[in-house]
């Protein structure tokens, strides 16, 4: 598979938060959620939180639509879904869920729904991806969740209070410089120590962007991310390689320098290395 390479000067990014949160089926999430952990020492606030994380992610990742659209932010005990707190006193209001307080720092919050939500808003892919995540969390830590590790490195990198957008579920996947990539990241340093002018820039697909975004959002909360590159003068440059999330969108490649703690793109290849293409620049 051949590469596509892009100008530094992408379309500009922008980390708004784009999907329309669905009240209805968070709601109703939570619900199945409680009902599912019979027993609420299994559940808690915490585990909760990343239950409904796990699933708007993977969601969003594997089915290009959102479980719920709510915000998440990350907490110091991990990830924290903004509206999780009113609903959780709506629903106790109208009698749907009980929930005690924790007590101590060893006792879990207590959660239990006290009727089965209705559930026809929903597909069965839909529940059998919630039950999977919740059994993962709650009750057998050797099940598998899709993505798993690079949801968690995502998590990691963002900042203690910082919504974390739906499009990072493209990032975290760190993955090993092909010999055709230092070469191509080698060359692009230079050129973009010595050039006047970049090259003109190549408009990605929306998907494509998002993938992009993603790159430049994990980057710019952690350049060490790459390896560094022979110095090109006085000019530090860096490579990394962000391995696809999912069939459908490709691996990137990225040269960068940090001037002044600013991320500056030198290049970005688009696709797989292989022997005939490596080395080789297109675009």
């Amino acid at each position: 598979m051949r590469q596509q390479d892009y100008a530094a000067d992408l379309p500009a990014v922008s980390f708004r938060q784009r999907h329309a949160f669905q009240r209805r089926r968070f709601e109703t999430l939570v619900q199945y959620v409680c009902w599912i952990c019979e027993d609420p020492r299994a559940l808690g606030l915490d585990r909760l939180n990343r239950i409904l994380w796990y699933v708007d992610r993977i969601s969003y990742l594997t089915r290009d639509r959102v479980a719920t659209g709510a915000s998440y932010v990350r907490n110091r005990t991990g990830p924290w879904a903004r509206p999780l707190e009113a609903v959780l006193r709506d629903l106790e209001r109208k009698g749907l869920i009980a929930q005690r307080a924790r007590v101590g720092n060893r006792e879990p919050d207590l959660l239990v729904s006290l009727a089965k939500p209705d559930l026809s808003g929903f597909d069965a892919e839909e529940i059998s991806l919630v039950e999977a995540v919740t059994r993962a969390i709650c009750f057998d830590t050797r099940s598998s969740i899709t993505g798993r590790e690079a949801h968690d490195s995502v998590l990691q990198a963002a900042r203690l209070g910082e919504t974390i957008p739906y499009f990072t579920v493209f990032a975290g996947r760190a993955g090993e410089n092909q010999p055709g990539d230092v070469a191509w990241a080698i060359r692009e340093s230079e050129r973009r120590t010595h050039a006047a002018s970049p090259p003109a820039a190549v408009v990605p697909t929306p998907r494509l962007q998002e993938v992009i975004e993603a790159l430049v959002w994990h980057l710019l909360r952690d350049p060490s991310l790459g390896a560094s590159l022979p110095a090109a003068g006085s000019t530090s440059w860096f490579v990394y390689r962000q391995l696809a999330a999912i069939a459908g969108v490709p691996d990137l490649a990225v040269v960068y320098r940090i001037d002044a703690d600013e991320l500056v793109l030198g290049g970005l290849r688009i696709g797989e290395d292989d022997e005939d293409a490596a080395g080789e620049e297109l675009g």
